[in-house]
């Protein structure tokens, strides 16, 4: 809430508006306080006063810009993330790092969260990672460095299982693989659950 100065009917509304603001969402309402003179006829003066607050500072990062490239490191990741951090932090500031994309689960393990946290606690006032925007992709959805394009290692059975019945000539051996075809997907399936 910010500060409001109203007026309904024969009423005054006055909303104080916060006096310090902790969260990342957007306002430019300044935090501070209301000075109200009051009287027996009604107000005599309504006077918002800002005060000096901590600045919040919001960096988002997608996975796109960490990893520009297949050579990227552990050092060189958490290194880029901290360069970007650097000039947004104080001791007077809050900084709330967001993360979003894809990534894999090794790309992940690549985030040294713990050293950037360290970074924050040093730095600033308070630094907050969110990174409930990111996915992490599934091993087996993982995409082809080669292609850069999706690779389902399902999909691409079941393509070549579907040629092999296409091109199988009697009806029992079209059975079989049909057969061999269900049985791989359920062992998949399996696999998939663990």
């Amino acid at each position: 809430h910010g500060y409001q100065h109203v007026h309904s009917g024969q009423c005054e509304i006055v909303v104080a508006g916060a006096t310090q603001r902790i969260d990342f969402s957007d306002t430019e309402q300044e935090p501070g306080f209301v000075f109200l003179g009051l009287a027996a006829n009604g107000m005599r003066w309504c006077k918002h006063v800002a005060v000096d607050s901590l600045r919040l500072q919001r960096l988002l990062l997608k996975t796109s810009e960490l990893w520009p490239d297949e050579a990227s490191t552990t050092a060189s990741i958490t290194e880029s993330i901290l360069e970007r951090l650097q000039p947004l932090c104080n001791e007077e500031t809050m900084v709330q790092l967001y993360l979003e994309g894809q990534l894999t689960r090794g790309q992940y393990h690549q985030l040294d969260l713990n050293q950037i946290r360290r970074y924050g606690e040093e730095h600033c006032f308070a630094l907050a990672i969110d990174d409930s925007s990111l996915v992490i992709l599934p091993e087996l959805e993982a995409l082809s460095a080669e292609t850069g394009e999706r690779f389902s290692p399902r999909e691409e059975l079941m393509t070549l299982v579907d040629e092999w019945i296409d091109a199988a000539r009697d009806e029992r051996e079209k059975k079989a693989l049909r057969s061999t075809r269900e049985d791989l997907l359920a062992a998949m399936d399996e696999v998939k659950r663990r």
